[in-house]
Formats: structure tokens, sequence, C-alpha cells
């Protein structure tokens, strides 16, 4: 970018000598930072030009424009509200400055004349001139929190992609248990639902994919597989799955195991999972919308804390289990201060293991593995950490939780974390030479009590 045009935006919104921790201007600037692949995703994939960060957290996203471009705002709209973590994105262009709240839901990306008083992501044009004194004190507001009060109806906690997730989740559940599959088995079922999208969204699998698994070209996606409402066709990609992945993600639908019984699908279930997928109703209301959610950017982390807060239950039935969902912010903040108290010398040595005794979702652990990524990437700056780096790196941290459904999170978490680390494209190749997903479960991963005397 040049750099007289990066001094003016930085200039009128007050950012004048900001630097990192706070401000980014670069993809360079990020590395051993929390949120460095996010922000890293926002940099390459997305095209932005900046991100602002309040407590290590990013808050705000840049982004320059010559003109105004819908298209690319609805893009970039969606995939920021599907990261999870900023709260605004600020566009801009030559005379103006237009802020865009990313709590509020997507809109179809091909929606090129949405007008502006009609367009609840906006939140206000500011113009460079006649708002220069409002606008310099944008970042501020967003600091202390008073700018998202001030604005407290554009950014709805209800609409956020973790709350919606969550919602669909139950809503399903509850469809998947009425048509007498048990809660374990809607709750497993879903799990992996989930990590196929994943799977999916990231290019990992792909038409061809489906076409070896089935023997046919005639079903060529997820949605596709779904609508046909053939509990065999699943099977199929089941069977593939498994040989291709490993792990203990994919033993059967409904089971992570040979032990666990695998329940029986009939064509009502598989309904049941299109609606979840396609999106094409809001699946409390039945109201119309369009699948807002793209994996390809919803951060692993959240995903973890969204399916632990979705299999505890509601708040009655967590705390009656003891189960007790942890933040992010707060998840990064402890993280931070455990990362910053140990000797630079251990952090990379083999020896060094991490246990969280009660893992729950395994959010400490996944913030653990990333940081433990970005500390071989700081000693290795001109290298790529390879599959059997990143798995050594996965295998050195330890999780026990007595819940099991709480441990399959974990480790559901931990593959994608691993994933995450590798382009989609190198996957695939990888998993033909049978770099396959470690097993975890019952070795680094077990659902045991630590503190009962048995196991202490």
């Amino acid at each position: 970018m040049n750099t007289a045009k990066q001094q003016i935006w930085t200039e009128s919104l007050g950012l004048r000598g900001r630097s990192r921790p706070d401000l980014f201007l670069s993809a360079n600037e990020v590395s051993g930072v929390p949120h460095a692949a996010a922000m890293r995703t926002g940099f390459n994939k997305l095209g932005l030009s900046g991100f602002f960060c309040v407590d290590s957290i990013p808050a705000i996203a840049f982004l320059i424009q010559k003109r105004l471009n819908r298209l690319e705002i609805n893009r970039i709209h969606k995939s920021l509200w599907n990261q999870g973590l900023v709260s605004l994105l600020l566009v801009i262009l030559p005379e103006e400055v237009r802020a865009y709240s990313i709590t509020q839901t997507p809109v179809p990306e091909d929606t090129a004349d949405l007008d502006d008083k009609k367009d609840e992501r906006l939140v206000k044009p500011f113009n460079l001139v006649a708002d220069a004194i409002e606008l310099s004190h944008l970042i501020t507001g967003v600091e202390s929190g008073r700018y998202f009060q001030d604005n407290k109806t554009k950014f709805d906690q209800k609409k956020k992609v973790d709350t919606v997730l969550l919602s669909n989740l139950r809503e399903t559940e509850a469809s998947l248990t009425e048509r007498k599959l048990t809660t374990g088995s809607a709750q497993a079922l879903l799990l992996q639902i989930t990590f196929i999208a994943y799977l999916e969204d990231k290019g990992i699998i792909d038409p061809n994919y489906f076409k070896h698994a089935l023997g046919h070209g005639k079903i060529s996606g997820l949605k596709d597989l779904l609508n046909s409402k053939a509990p065999e066709n699943l099977n199929a990609l089941f069977g593939k799955l498994r040989h291709d992945f490993n792990g203990d993600i994919f033993f059967a639908p409904c089971a992570f195991d040979t032990k666990a019984p695998s329940s029986p699908l009939t064509a009502e279930h598989m309904q049941c999972l299109s609606s979840f997928r396609e999106g094409n109703v809001e699946l409390a209301t039945g109201q119309g919308r369009f699948w807002p959610y793209d994996f390809r950017y919803i951060p692993i982390e959240l995903i973890s804390a969204i399916y632990n807060r979705f299999l505890a239950g509601r708040p009655k039935e967590r705390r009656a289990h003891g189960a007790y969902y942890t933040p992010h912010f707060l998840a990064d903040l402890t993280v931070n201060q455990v990362w910053d108290e140990v000797p630079p010398d251990i952090k990379s040595k083999p020896e060094f293991k991490v246990l969280d005794p009660a893992c729950g979702s395994s959010i400490f652990l996944v913030r653990i593995f990333q940081r433990m990524v970005e500390d071989w990437r700081g000693k290795h700056p001109k290298s790529t950490p390879d599959w059997d780096t990143l798995v050594s790196i996965v295998e050195r941290l330890y999780g026990w939780d007595k819940e099991t459904s709480a441990v399959r999170i974990g480790i559901f978490s931990l593959y994608i974390a691993l994933l995450e680390e590798v382009e989609p494209s190198a996957i695939l190749k990888l998993l033909a030479e049978g770099k396959l997903l470690p097993l975890l479960f019952g070795k680094t991963m077990c659902d045991h009590d630590f503190f009962f005397r048995k196991y202490a």
C-alpha cells in the first residue's frame, strides 16, 4: 500500500503512532501474536488492509476501496462474521469511511443493490471532512466500549455466528430425537456432519471425492447426499472418510468407535440434516434465510466453544453437571499469561508438554497448539511446519475430562486445528502418503476424572 495514502487514513482515524500489538498493517507483522492465523487470512485471502486489536483480540478490520464495491463488502462481511472475532469493518473510500457491524447477519454475496437505509449492517457512513472530529474519536470509542453501547441496536449479540449456529444445532438435535434417535446419537451425528461440512468448505473433499466414495457422479456434495434421503449414501461416504482420515471421528454415523452402538438412520433423519446444511430456513422460527456459515473461516476455537455449550445443554443442565463453557477472551487471557511464563528455550523442546485436567472442549489446548506452531514459525522464519512436526506438537497436548462427549469435542477441535495449518490442496496428498490423523482418544485425550484417586 502507498505509504502516503496509509498515513492519511490512519491519521484520520486517530491511529498516528499506533503499532503492534494494537495496529497491524500487513501480514508480516502478525507473526507470534494471538489470532495470527485469522489475521493472516484477512490479509492474504480477503484482501484486508489492516486490523486493530483490543486486548490482543482483533476488534476492527480495515478495507481500502477506490470506489464503493458492495459485492466485495458482502463477501468480506460474511467471512468476518464467520470468524466471530472482529466487531467492526471500516471501509475506507476517497471521501468517506463506512462503518459496518460484523455482528449483523450477512446478506447473500450477490446482493448488489441494497439501499443504505435497508442495510442493517451499516452503522454509519462518515464524510472524511464533515465528520472528521467524530472519526478521530472512533477508535478510542471502540477501545472503551462506548462506541458499541452508543450503537447497541447494530451490535445485537443474538445475531452473532456462535448464537445462530448454536440455536440451529439445538433445533436440529430436537428434530432428530423426535424421530427416535437418542440424544447421544443425534449429537454425535451433528458433530460428524459439521466435520464433513468443514472438509467440504475448505476444499479438502470435492465432487470427485464424493464420486469415488459413492461409485457414481450423481452426487457432487454433502447437500446432494443429504437431499438423496438415502442413508446408504452417507454410510458409503463414512467408509471412505474412515479409510482416508483414520482418527477418532468416522467409525460410523452416530458412533465414534466400535464399542458405541450405531443407530440406524432413516430418510427422515437425512431430511433433518439436509435442512441444517441447506440453511434455507431459520430452524427455530421456520422463516426463510440463506446459509451464512462458511467453515473456511469459522475459527476452530469458536466451533469447539459452540459445541461445548451445545453438548452441555441449557444453563440448568450445565450447572447440574458442573459444566461451564470458557469465553474466548478468558481463554486468551489465561493462555497468554501461561505462555509468557514459559522460558523461550523450553517451548520448542519435545519434553515440553501441556495437560488440561478438565479440558472440556479443549479451547485452552487449541490455543496452546496455535501458540506452539507460531513459536515454531518464529524459530524457522523461512519454513512451513511439515505434517510430522504438526502431529508431534499436537501429541504433546494432554486433555482429561470426566465427560466423554467433551473429550470427543476436544479431539474434533484438535483435528481441525491440525488441518488448519496445512493448505487444503496438500491434505489429500498427505493422506495418500499415509499421513493420517493421529489416534488421540485413550492416549493423550482421556475420559477420566483427573481428581478421582484411581487416576490422580
